[in-house]
C-alpha cells in the first residue's frame, strides 16, 4: 500500500536516508546506478514491514523551514541612502533565506542586505543576518547568507 511521501536528502555521494512512516526502520541508499544527481526525481521505496511509499528527493545542501514571519530589510545600496523596508519571510535554511515584499523593484541581485525578524517563540528570538540578493522573480527575493547560520536547527525546533 503506497501511502505517506518521505522526503529525503541527497548528499555529494549520492546517499539518501529513507525511514519507513510505518515502523520507523531506517535504510541508507546509494542511488548513482539509478540516477544522476542533475536529474534525480521520485520513487517509491518498499521497507522490510512490506509497507510502500513515496520518496521525495530534496537537492538542497541544508534542510529548508518554511513558515511566516514579519521583519524587515536594511538595503544597504551601492549608490545613496540606505533603505530599510518590510518583508514576510517564507523559508530560511542555513544557507540562505526566502521572503516576500511589496518593494522588490528596490533591491537587485549582487545587493548587500541585512535581515532583520523574530521567531514566533516564547522568547520572541531575534534574527538579524548580513546576505546577498541572488535572485528577484515578481515579489519573491532569494538571498543567501554571508555567513552560514549555525544555530538555525535549534532555533527552528522552539519556533512554532
Amino acid at each position: 500500500m503506497k501511502q505517506n511521501s518521505t522526503i529525503t536528502a541527497l548528499t555529494r555521494d549520492n546517499d539518501i536516508l529513507i525511514e519507513c512512516p510505518r515502523c520507523g526502520f531506517q535504510k541508507v541508499i546509494n542511488i548513482a546506478k539509478f540516477f544522476k544527481r542533475s536529474n534525480a526525481g521520485n520513487f517509491v521505496s518498499k521497507c522490510k514491514c512490506g509497507y510502500s511509499s513515496s520518496v521525495i528527493m530534496e537537492r538542497r545542501k541544508f534542510e529548508r523551514h518554511y513558515f511566516d514571519a514579519n521583519g524587515s530589510v536594511l538595503n544597504e545600496r551601492k549608490r545613496g541612502k540606505p533603505e530599510s523596508f518590510a518583508i514576510t519571510v517564507k523559508d530560511l535554511s542555513r544557507s540562505g533565506v526566502k521572503f516576500v515584499t511589496e518593494k522588490s523593484e528596490a533591491l537587485e541581485a549582487g545587493e548587500n542586505i541585512v535581515i532583520t525578524f523574530e521567531f514566533n517563540d516564547n522568547r520572541k528570538t531575534s534574527f538579524i543576518k548580513e546576505a546577498t540578493v541572488r535572485n528577484i522573480k515578481g515579489k519573491n527575493v532569494r538571498a543567501e547568507f554571508k555567513t552560514l547560520c549555525g544555530d538555525i536547527a535549534l532555533l527552528m525546533h522552539t519556533a512554532s
